[in-house]
């Protein structure tokens, strides 16, 4: 019996911080990453309510553990599976846009904020319960708690590698209602047997349904697909969120483009990051029409002298890097975090290179920038810094996103 209480508070444990993660993961992609606070505090929320209703009803809580304990995780799991898709319900969704003319979202983000917090109460009130119970052991408890929470950040990490959002909520939800059988009561507990068998026939319907995340109107990414002929031809989960690639023949970017540009080769397909902007994504190789990076400030280097060396930090889709293959550049090194997006470029760069080209492939770095130039102790012609701020502007939401990247 022991062991099996160490293992239900350990995925438990694990199911609770895995599913901040996939909250943090979808407030990301319907809103935007600044709701990760909002995650946090609702955790936070969750412990502390439990802990007072337990301070509050101690006695009678304890008096009914043995069922309680089943049927609670039971229900976190079974709050995990739905509350994602119950937010993405029309009369439930917010926009934070809309809360500054709307006053009607503000009811909309604090029914949301009730949602999300059930999951937190019932498996936090669940490990409150035990701790109790099992004063005694309480070291060991914990230790399987922590352990369990370790456990769920590396999970809920692997997880958002593999599979989009909507999916990984729901294998999450799964570890507690685990839980739950591993701590059925002794005789025949058929009640809660029947539950737990419900619960987790809706989890697995929702394996195969996910839900539908439905993006603010306000997101780059639904702007972009309100083109003529806009079309996602590409979309790939990863730790640092989903890559959609976007086409459509009539997208234009043109950031700061000189008025001489009249040959300039139009970019029609762009990448998004959790419906973020993120790149444009044009051609290379000698044999493309003129680049049009060449009719910007960023040609301003390449004119004033030779740039044989090249480093391009934060990469992206590799706009900087195609600039600098298309100006003579022999050597470049493009630094780029995301895995996803890093893949993309290795495979958009590996085709054969051109007879009697006098350039080597570009050699990719998976680092972030300030690790990279840590390290490196390369000389180069030219360093290409990332470009700090929002194609197409902003309401100074962007006031509130870091970028160390640049800083001491």
């Amino acid at each position: 019996m022991k062991i099996r209480v160490y293992i239900s508070v350990a995925l438990v444990s694990a199911a609770l911080i895995g599913f901040q993660l996939a909250l943090i993961q979808v407030l990301s992609i319907v809103q935007w990453y600044h709701f990760a606070y909002m995650v946090i505090a609702m955790a936070m929320l969750g412990f502390g309510a439990a802990g007072s209703f337990l301070s509050l009803f101690r006695q009678k809580l304890l008096g009914h553990a043995d069922r309680l304990i089943p049927l609670l995780l039971t229900v976190t799991g079974l709050a995990m599976a739905l509350v994602i898709p119950a937010a993405q319900l029309s009369y439930i969704r917010f926009d934070a846009y809309l809360l500054f003319a709307d006053y009607g979202q503000i009811w909309k983000l604090i029914f949301t904020y009730g949602l999300f917090f059930i999951p937190f109460f019932s498996g936090a009130l669940m490990i409150g319960i035990v701790f109790i119970q099992q004063v005694e052991r309480i070291g060991k408890i914990y230790f399987a708690n922590l352990l369990g929470s370790g456990i769920g950040g590396i999970l809920g990490m692997l997880l958002a590698t593999w599979f989009f959002p909507g999916h990984v909520s729901v294998f999450i939800a799964t570890l507690p209602v685990i839980a739950g059988l591993f701590l059925l009561p002794p005789g025949r507990p058929y009640p809660q047997l029947f539950f737990s068998t419900v619960v987790l026939i809706v989890i697995a319907f929702r394996m195969s349904y996910p839900a539908k995340l439905k993006l603010s109107e306000y997101k780059d990414l639904s702007k972009a697909l309100l083109l003529p002929g806009a079309q996602v031809i590409s979309s790939k989960p990863g730790p640092h969120g989903v890559v959609q690639v976007v086409s459509s023949p009539v997208l234009r970017y043109a950031p700061g483009l000189s008025l001489l540009a009249q040959d300039a080769e139009p970019v029609k397909t762009a990448t998004f990051l959790n419906g973020n902007w993120f790149g444009a994504v044009t051609g290379w190789g000698a044999g493309d029409s003129v680049m049009i990076l060449d009719y910007t400030t960023a040609a301003l280097p390449y004119i004033m002298a030779k740039r044989e060396k090249v480093l391009v930090l934060e990469a992206g889709t590799g706009m900087e890097v195609v600039h600098a293959l298309s100006r003579g550049a022999h050597e470049i090194t493009a630094v780029e975090a995301n895995p996803v997006i890093l893949s993309a470029l290795k495979h958009r760069f590996a085709g054969p290179i051109e007879p009697g080209a006098d350039y080597a492939p570009p050699a990719f770095r998976q680092l972030e920038p300030r690790s990279f130039l840590t390290r490196d102790t390369a000389g180069y012609d030219l360093v290409v810094l990332p470009i700090i701020g929002t194609f197409g502007g902003s309401v100074g939401m962007a006031a509130l996103q870091e970028q160390f990247v640049l800083t001491r």
